[in-house]
């Protein structure tokens, strides 16, 4: 698999790229299927952000612990260097975890919202 998809210059991370997808077409299924059975769109929307903000969280935090030592992460911060948060990618397993976690909080915080 090639890590950048060429396209007029310009370099797309076949990662990211695959992850965007995955989320519209899970969220657009989600969408229609709630449409169809008669409930609330808007809890498909609570419940799709929030799994993706906490995936986007447990990706990134996972890829931070694999990547350097708790020192380093401890220096970094002391010295407000914040900068190696944005280097670097993510971690599938802590994507997935978190992301579970943030469905099943969606889905609770979408449950409230019907009452």
């Amino acid at each position: 698999m090639y890590p950048y998809l060429l396209l007029y210059n310009i370099e797309i991370p076949v990662y990211g790229l695959c992850m965007a997808l995955g989320i519209l077409v899970v969220s657009t299924i989600s969408a229609i299927k709630m449409r169809n059975s008669g409930g609330m769109i808007e809890n498909v929307i609570i419940v799709s952000a929030i799994t993706v903000g906490f995936a986007l969280i447990g990706a990134k935090l996972f890829y931070v612990m694999a990547s350097y030592s708790i020192y380093e992460i401890f220096s970094l911060m002391k010295g407000m260097e914040f900068k190696f948060l944005f280097e670097g990618g993510f971690v599938f397993y802590g994507g997935l975890i978190f992301g579970i976690l943030g469905a099943y909080i969606g889905g609770i915080l979408a449950k409230c919202s019907l009452t």
